[in-house]
């Protein structure tokens, strides 16, 4: 959304007395006036004593105001917005790409080679559990996993407890000795 401002270094000297007026009018101009005198449309005021006066691009000063969930960046005449609200599957999907993290530095600390094939089981007491079924594809693509499996029996004791965004994640992991490619993911 595009405000304006009176700019008091041009208008100043040329209105003296008026400027409180001219500039209240200006603060007044809608996103789409203030469009078209930015694009070089004339565009006229009319003061309360009947004067007339044509407001050009000199005389503003622009400022953009970001909508809630917005950010906004102007370059060269070009806006660009960029939604930034976070939406369920957004998050589900940053919570999948840090589990794949997790279970790559995981591999990586037991020594795994690249190619062995391993089998996933996890406890997970939140509404992310949604998010490891859901992106279970990408997760088991990722890591090399043949099963990704819910296992609710899971404790700290056989379990490494992976901190996924701030949720306590159990999960277990072991070396695959087959070569056989199968899949399975539990609700």
């Amino acid at each position: 959304v595009r405000k304006a401002k009176a700019n008091f270094k041009v208008l100043g000297s040329k209105l003296g007395p008026k400027m409180k007026e001219v500039a209240a009018l200006i603060a007044a101009l809608s996103s789409k006036d203030i469009g078209l005198i930015l694009s070089g449309t004339p565009y006229q005021v009319e003061l309360s004593c009947g004067e007339k006066l044509d407001i050009c691009a000199d005389d503003l000063i622009v400022q953009r105001e970001e909508r809630p969930g917005m950010t906004v960046a102007t370059e060269s005449g070009i806006t660009l917005a960029l939604d930034t609200t976070l939406t369920r599957e957004l998050e589900e999907e940053g919570f999948a790409r840090e589990f794949v993290s997790r279970i790559q530095n995981m591999r990586k600390d037991t020594g795994l080679e690249v190619a062995d094939r391993i089998s996933i089981h996890y406890s997970l007491d939140s509404s992310f559990k949604s998010a490891l079924i859901n992106f279970s594809d990408y997760i088991c693509a990722e890591t090399l996993a043949e099963t990704l499996t819910e296992d609710k029996i899971l404790d700290k004791d056989n379990a490494e407890v992976l901190d996924i965004n701030g949720i306590a994640c159990l999960v277990k992991m072991r070396k695959n000795t087959s070569s056989c490619m199968k899949k399975s993911v539990e609700e």
